[in-house]
């Protein structure tokens, strides 16, 4: 008789929106602490990260899939910038944005390039829940508008 294999199940959705809530935490930890990408990485990987109680690191989250978009969106970090730029209302340059803002559409941005097989409309939905659960104004629909019009672009 063979082994059967073992395999570990594929990650659901809610494990990968977790991701992406994840990813966005990690860039803005980044970006407001100037801490080292790797160490912030291994932090939110290992579950040692300090959370914001308002926005605690999801428990169970697509580890694979939050390594990817960081990584990813750190390394093309200055052409995710100057797309996020175009997208943006030439009153509100991207200096002008709060750094979660500034997180969340790079995550977004990052993932559209980097996850062609992903549905975009599944990593915008997702992005846009991220900004409500940071933001209850204008703010999500600004993060709607800036990845639908990017998506256009990238795959068109």
């Amino acid at each position: 008789m063979s082994e059967a294999l073992h395999k570990e199940p594929a990650p659901s959705s809610a494990q990968k929106s977790a991701a992406r809530m994840a990813a966005v935490q990690a860039l803005y930890t980044i970006d407001y602490t100037g801490n080292h990408a790797g160490n912030v990485v291994q932090d939110f990987l290992q579950g040692t990260m300090p959370v914001d109680a308002e926005a605690p690191v999801p428990e169970s989250f697509d580890k694979e899939l939050f390594a990817s978009i960081v990584n990813g969106t750190l390394a093309r970090q200055a052409d995710i910038d100057e797309m996020v730029s175009s997208g943006l209302d030439p009153k509100w340059p991207l200096e002008r944005l709060e750094k979660i803002i500034k997180s969340i559409l790079r995550a977004g941005v990052g993932e559209l390039l980097t996850h062609a097989k992903t549905d975009s409309a599944i990593i915008i939905n997702d992005y846009v829940n991220v900004a409500h659960g940071f933001f209850s104004g204008k703010e999500p629909a600004l993060v709607n508008a800036v990845l639908d019009k990017i998506s256009k672009v990238l795959r068109s």
